[in-house]
């Protein structure tokens, strides 16, 4: 059993046991008893219970194996709550050895062959870990026997028991042990006065011959998305559509400083529980912003009830490149509509087209992630709009001829409040330009037009 290199010092009043005289008064003859009494104390202080941590086990969402780490262990050993040796949510341990802890658990949930699996990892200090385990999962729990291996391996690494290996006669001979060279400063080492027990990666290696280095992480850290991620919150844009090259009058341009547009997106990825690979990216997502409370007026005129609303269904495939970005790439549709109706006294507006978006879209989002637990997010993405329909400014009511592209733009943030919710903000830019071929003695003469949407977002986002 390793010493530790405390010193317990008895007072001169000191007793123990109870009765024992002090020992400046003790004749000769009871010397012998008296050491044998106080190196019995010393026992008795060194077999306190060893002190550990169970922390974070990254992918363990519904904490089933920390939860079952501690109940097996803690009943062996003192646990120590991770969080008052933890800094960020990593092992301080500055502040393990001001507690006294000798050892902290963590580990990582992942795959190995498709097979779901747990590697867990026994720290003694900084630096490489003292032992390692590997273990399969069923239904995201650990077996009894895994469990029961991790606490027999760690009562032998940490100075408890350890099988005797097999032996007619026993070496009883003492030889002679060159203590270790000293570790790093800080590091978490034994004294060189120590008694001469294996080092503590020979003795685990002994006693756990059944443990698994776990396999490369490439292999099992493949970063995928959530089955379901769910948005809600709502743009604020700014509206404008004007006219180039126009020849006559009875066009009006149109301008909206502010709409507020509750939205709402989905995203589903159905193959990240199945796939272990880039199929797991594979998935669709829906988006949708409605305006409220929307109303158009000339100056000094009567109020028109007016509608905006934009719909988009896409097919997406989330492809991780490297440790921080994922590439994006989407195709999908759009149907947007913007309408000026008749005010109450059925009024309108001559000159002023009900626009019709609708088209194929295509583009591609990056996103990056930073951060220890990968909570800051960075996002910029774009889309194109090769062919529009342009209803009804393209058609026989305006332009006969003519051709309608779009492109939008966003860029933003996301910063993770809690486990699963993000708040995500973001500037856009959405145009739909208009060419048009008009001839002399047509109703609207104009070269082309553009309608602007700029303005941000604000949403609140939920991933499972």
């Amino acid at each position: 059993m390793l010493v530790p290199r405390t010193v317990y010092a008895l007072p001169a009043a000191a007793v123990c046991p109870t009765g024992s005289p002090p020992l400046s008064r003790t004749r000769a003859p009871l010397r012998p008893a008296l050491i044998f009494v106080a190196a019995l104390c010393l026992a008795t202080f060194a077999s306190a219970a060893t002190r550990i941590s169970v922390g974070d086990i990254k992918g363990d969402r519904k904490g089933a194996i920390s939860k079952a780490l501690t109940a097996e262990l803690c009943s062996k050993f003192e646990c120590v709550p991770f969080s008052k040796i933890a800094t960020k949510r990593r092992v301080d341990w500055r502040k393990a050895r001001k507690l006294t802890v000798a050892a902290v658990f963590t580990g990582t949930v992942g795959k190995v062959k498709r097979v779901p699996t747990v590697t867990l990892e026994l720290g003694t200090g900084p630096g490489p870990a003292a032992q390692r385990w590997q273990f399969p999962l069923r239904a995201g729990k650990l077996a009894g026997a895994s469990l029961r291996q991790v606490r027999s391996d760690t009562d032998a690494l940490l100075g408890g028991s350890t099988p005797e290996p097999a032996a007619t006669t026993p070496d009883t001979t003492a030889r002679p042990v060159t203590p270790e060279p000293a570790p790093p400063s800080g590091a978490n080492a034994p004294s060189a006065t120590e008694p001469s027990t294996p080092p503590p990666a020979e003795r685990a290696a002994e006693s756990s011959p059944a443990a698994v280095s776990p396999e490369p992480a490439a292999k099992s850290t493949l970063r995928k998305a959530a089955l379901v991620s769910v948005e809600l919150g709502s743009d604020f844009l700014n509206r404008n559509l004007k006219y180039s090259g126009l020849s006559t009058a009875n066009l009006r341009t149109y301008a909206a400083p502010l709409i507020f547009a509750p939205h709402a997106h989905v995203e589903l990825f159905p193959l990240t529980t199945v796939a272990d690979n880039l199929l797991a990216g594979l998935g669709v997502e829906a988006d949708f912003a409605i305006a409220l409370g929307l109303k158009s007026a000339v100056s000094g005129g009567a109020s028109h009830p007016t509608s905006y609303s934009r719909l988009d269904f896409a097919l997406a495939w989330r492809l991780p490149v490297g440790p921080v970005f994922t590439l994006i790439p989407k195709v999908g549709y759009r149907i947007s509509s913007f309408t000026v109706g008749p005010a109450s006294d059925g009024s309108t507006f001559t000159g002023l087209p009900k626009l019709t978006d609708n088209g194929l879209k295509v583009g591609a989002n990056i996103e990056a992630a930073f951060g220890e637990h990968q909570n800051f997010i960075v996002f910029v993405g774009g889309e194109y709009l090769p062919s529009v329909s342009g209803k009804d400014l393209i058609s026989a009511a305006y332009f006969v001829k003519g051709k309608e592209t779009g492109l939008d733009f966003e860029g933003g943030v996301g910063v993770e409040l809690v486990k699963n919710f993000q708040v995500r903000a973001a500037l856009m830019y959405q145009r739909y330009s208009y060419v048009f071929t008009a001839a002399d003695g047509d109703t609207y003469v104009a070269t082309g037009a553009s309608d602007v949407y700029l303005g941000g977002r604000l949403m609140l986002r939920y991933s499972f």
